[in-house]
């Protein structure tokens, strides 16, 4: 499983991940999100969640969190995917739609040369033909 941030704000982050690789053999029927400030010790429950994305809301502007995840099925619980770096609550503007923008160009450029490296092995068969 990976998890990363997908988004923060002055008082939440959005928090996304993978499916875990290997399910022992029983369908992933939720996840657990734990957040833990830095400097505290104790993991706090967030919430379960059957998606791969969320947002957790409320949190103090400025503060440092870490966040984990683990994978619910009939098994019972996976070990947790840990974030090793904190995430400062603060918003942060352009980054995200940068991101997004640099993402979506990125596909769009990666789609338009597979599709002409396409036509040119067709030209190529078809000349063979």
């Amino acid at each position: 499983m990976k998890l990363g941030v997908a988004n923060v704000t002055k008082d939440s982050i959005t928090i996304a991940w993978t499916r875990p690789e290997y399910d022992g053999g029983s369908r992933v029927t939720g996840y657990l999100i734990d957040a833990m400030e830095k400097g505290q010790t104790k993991w706090v429950k967030c919430t379960t969640v059957r998606t791969m994305m969320h947002t957790i809301k409320s949190l103090r502007e400025g503060a440092e969190y870490f966040f984990r995840v683990r994978a619910e099925n009939h098994a019972g619980l996976s070990e947790p995917k840990e974030m090793i770096v904190p995430v400062i609550v603060k918003e942060i503007h352009g980054m995200i739609s940068s991101f997004a923008t640099i993402f979506s160009t990125t596909v769009m450029l990666f789609t338009l040369s597979f599709f002409i490296s396409l036509q040119k092995i067709m030209a190529c068969i078809k000349n063979m033909i």
